[in-house]
This record gives structure tokens, C-alpha cells and sequence, in this order.
């Protein structure tokens, strides 16, 4: 699980990206709160989980390798802080 505060919001998502389970926690995070993978780059929603793009990256090959696996939402998990700690559910 990859814990990630954005927008004074803590946010816990799976830590590696659905379409090649490759390492998230070197992505980008947008102003639109998402997330992108450094790899393929492809975006997730930090609130839902939705796919926004699907392997777009890297030119002429990004398309073919967003074939190998089918567009699959991004792992969330319910966080809330309490008494300071952050509490997820799994």
C-alpha cells in the first residue's frame, strides 16, 4: 500500500500500477489528484481508482503495450486519521 497526502488528504492506493505491476511510488501527482506511473504513464484517479489514460508512453509502443493487459482500475483503500494516526482499511 503506497500512503500519499495531496490537498491536505491522505490517500492509500496499491503501490504498484495495474498494468505491469510496476513500482508507483516514484509517479506523479497531478493538481486534478491523480496519479501517474513513471513508466507507461498511466493515470489514475486518487479518489475512485478510475483509469484516466492507459499507456500512452512510450510513442508507437505505449498503444501496443496498453493491449497486453486491459485497462484495470487502481487499487484504493479507505484511510481516515485519528488521534493523529492514519488508520487504512484493507
Amino acid at each position: 500500500i503506497l500512503l500519499l497526502w495531496h490537498n491536505e488528504q491522505v490517500h492509500a492506493v496499491q503501490s504498484q500500477c495495474p498494468h505491469f505491476k510496476l513500482p508507483l511510488s516514484k509517479g506523479k501527482i497531478t493538481e486534478q489528484c491523480s496519479i501517474i506511473c513513471p513508466f507507461h504513464k498511466s493515470e489514475f484517479d486518487l479518489n475512485t481508482g478510475e483509469v484516466k489514460c492507459w499507456s500512452p508512453w512510450p510513442p508507437a509502443v505505449g498503444n501496443l503495450l496498453g493491449k497486453v493487459v486491459k485497462p484495470t482500475q487502481l487499487k484504493i483503500y479507505p484511510t481516515r486519521i485519528e488521534e493523529g494516526k492514519i488508520q487504512v482499511d484493507v
